[in-house]
């Protein structure tokens, strides 16, 4: 009793935290996703990342559930403030309200905060007897549908070369019962692609069921030795990524150490339309928190391109998901995959072991294009891969690795004496709550394959390439924040755009200040060499340096109002070229109040930008609605600007809308290929509904 009046006597003073007060969830959204674009420069969508953030503000995570698989893989928590907060509830039982947080050893302000926003505080559920009484009566439905359209039309559909209208449309229906049991069905048509319901196939040898893509899954968790078991589409996550990692792979954002967590298996994202498993996986608890067993099947179609007209060889894996013209059409569902493979996890105490194998079999066989770059890639129809991992939680050192071999018929065509591997061995040193450095060393043997793998360094891929990575955080007495990370690789074979043996330096330093209780001061810099082929001479190589500064300040003036002015530079420059540089000016007003009693927000945008050429481009996080996506790279010279308003209508509805238009004065057309739009402007509009019931 006396411990719980002392706790609610402190509550009133420490709700309100005097640090990093301006700091949100979205502003660690914000980070993560440039972040991430930084690492995945392609045109690929962060939807797990995405999907993440709305389910930690919708639907919070319960802080005394310390086995669930949320709580382990929160991406801000190291291992060593997990291992506090375990300890503290094991001394003085589960928490009864999140204040608690401030009194335990080894939680800094910001994690304090982000703990605040995506927990709640209730007793463990999770030796309740799951019963379908409580799943039909005691969960909860959450459907939201949208739509998306841009004016004026581009070439596609001017030429009818695109199938489909302009609009985008999609759903996505969820019913969950806490963590232990999850429904989800959802449909999606990108702008261009058609809407047609026929269950025949039509002319492009394709079945038509309405919406593009669907989504599915039915999931349950801890009901007796099962601790969770999954039908439809899902990811699998072991290790550190190089034996079976599918789905978002972070690393390096915000105050995220270099290691990371495999949840195991997770249900893929509603709109995610590559790289994901489907079929069945469960996870079985052999000896309970002590031995686990995970055993997976999947079977699906995946996108592909073919090298003849009758599909007998493809040439690469197609990962944009859109399926518009005859082309595009003619690449969906064409590869069949099928994987199946376990993973035993051994959990003594402070210490985890694993072991992972994983055999995939394709229905043709990959047969790259001849290219010099592709000289070590897979080819053929199977490949087996085996990966043993470990972590190692002493008082102030976490050791973590992973090792894993491969096997296929590529191999015969070289006269090797050893299985190839890829290996990866690191540690994370804490010296307190506030300083932290982290050290990971990789090496990936040119002929070892995966096709599902996403490492840290060598931009995710486990094939060639060797290096060091280091994270290091402190905070300063006077209330600087600094978090910096180095990536040293190495790639002794020919890589895209790279005939020649080459190296990679990327520095990443983040500085943040509260320069008062209401005042954020944020400063950023990215810098990247490394090489690549040169334009004057075949099989030369030309150094590059791209740069890019960002300086933010958060300004909230009120409960009401936040303000956020940023400034961004890059330059970019090589041997044989004349240097390029960008330059973006932008500043967000946003206003949050109640209308007749119901949440209502309002965030608005100018942007100001010249950027000589893509080279040069910019990555700028803009705010959107939910499961919409907003590129932050920009390039050229011009203006944007975006009004996005959000309204909850009482406590089941809420509602979204948005309007962005961009404005470039010197052009007579806006994108290329089959985007481009005749004139200098483009108009987007995006509007959404959300029912929870």
């Amino acid at each position: 009793m006396l411990r719980r009046l002392c706790i609610l006597f402190f509550s009133l003073f420490l709700i309100n935290p005097l640090c990093r007060a301006q700091y949100n969830i979205e502003d660690f959204m914000l980070e993560a996703i440039e972040t991430w674009m930084e690492q995945n420069d392609d045109e690929t969508d962060p939807d797990e990342l995405i999907e993440w953030f709305l389910e930690s503000k919708e639907t919070p995570l319960n802080i005394n559930d310390t086995l669930s698989e949320r709580y382990r893989s929160l991406p801000f928590l190291s291992d060593f403030q997990r291992s506090a907060i375990n300890a503290y509830i094991a001394q003085n039982g589960e928490l009864v309200t999140l204040a608690e947080l401030h009194f335990i050893n080894g939680l800094d302000s910001l994690t304090i905060m982000l703990l605040n926003v995506v927990s709640t505080v209730s007793p463990s559920d999770k030796d309740k007897t799951l019963s379908w009484k409580d799943i039909v009566t005691h969960g909860h439905s959450n459907l939201r549908t949208g739509m998306r359209f841009s004016f004026p039309e581009s070439r596609g559909y001017e030429e009818d070369i695109y199938r489909g209208s302009p609009l985008r449309l999609y759903f996505r229906y969820n019913y969950k019962y806490h963590e232990r049991f999850s429904f989800l069905l959802s449909g999606d048509k990108d702008p261009g692609e058609a809407l047609r319901f026929a269950l025949s196939k039509s002319g492009d040898n394709v079945s038509d069921y309405g919406f593009d893509f669907y989504g599915f899954h039915i999931m349950v968790r801890d009901i007796g030795m099962v601790k969770s078991a999954i039908i439809g589409q899902y990811n699998l996550q072991f290790g550190q990524g190089l034996t079976l990692w599918t789905g978002y792979a972070p690393w390096g954002v915000g105050s995220m150490p270099l290691r990371r967590y495999g949840q195991g298996i997770r249900p893929a994202s509603a709109f995610c339309e590559y790289g994901y498993l489907q079929g069945v996986a469960t996870t079985l608890s052999l000896i309970p928190n002590k031995l686990d067993m995970t055993l997976f099947f999947s079977d699906v179609n995946r996108d592909a391109t073919s090298t003849d007209s009758i599909g007998n060889t493809f040439s690469s894996f197609y990962l944009s998901g859109y399926h518009r013209t005859a082309n595009e059409l003619s690449k969906k569902h064409a590869l069949g995959e099928r994987l199946v493979g376990t993973h035993i996890q051994y959990t003594p105490s402070n210490m985890t072991f694993g072991v992972t194998a994983v055999y995939t079999s394709l229905d043709s066989e990959i047969m790259p294009t001849e290219r010099l770059y592709n000289h070590f890639a897979f080819r053929g129809k199977t490949n087996l891969n085996i990966g043993a991992d470990f972590s190692l939680l002493t008082r102030r050192v976490l050791w973590f690795g992973e090792v894993a071999g491969s096997y296929n018929n590529t191999l015969d065509n070289y006269e090797i004496q050893s299985i190839p591997v890829s290996a990866l061995a690191g540690f994370q040193f804490n010296v307190n709550s506030d300083n932290m450095f982290s050290l990971v060393a990789h090496y990936n043997s040119p002929l070892y394959h995966n096709l599902h793998s996403n490492t840290i360094g060598g931009g995710g891929t486990t094939q060639g390439g060797s290096g060091l990575l280091f994270f290091f955080r402190t905070v300063f007495q006077s209330g600087f924040l600094l978090q910096s990370s180095v990536d040293l690789s190495t790639f002794p074979w020919f890589r895209y755009r790279v005939y020649s043996p080459s190296t990679s330096v990327v520095y990443r330093c983040r500085v943040t200040k509260d320069i008062s209780r209401h005042t954020t001061f944020s400063f950023y810099m990215h810098s990247s060499y490394s090489q690549r082929n040169s334009d004057a001479e075949m099989y030369y190589t030309e150094n590059t340096a791209r740069r890019q500064v960002n300086i933010m300040l958060n300004y909230n003036a009120s409960s009401q109002w936040r303000f956020m002015s940023r400034v961004v530079f890059s330059h970019f420059s090589c041997e044989d070229h004349a240097s390029l540089s960008g330059f973006l000016m932008s500043q967000d007003a946003q206003y949050q109040s109640r209308l007749k009693g119901n949440p209502f927000s309002i965030t608005a945008r100018l942007s100001v930008f010249d950027i000589d050429a893509y080279d040069a481009r910019i990555f700028i996080y803009e705010n959107d609605l939910v499961y919409e996506y907003s590129s932050p790279m920009v390039t050229g010279r011009g203006i944007r600007s975006f009004l996005l308003c959000r309204m909850d209508l009482g406590s089941s509805f809420s509602i979204g809308l948005k309007y962005a238009v961009v404005f470039l004065p010197g052009n007579d057309e806006i994108g290329s290929g089959y985007d481009r739009i005749s004139g200098n402007h483009r108009h987007d509009i995006k509007a959404q509904l959300c029912w929870r019931f």
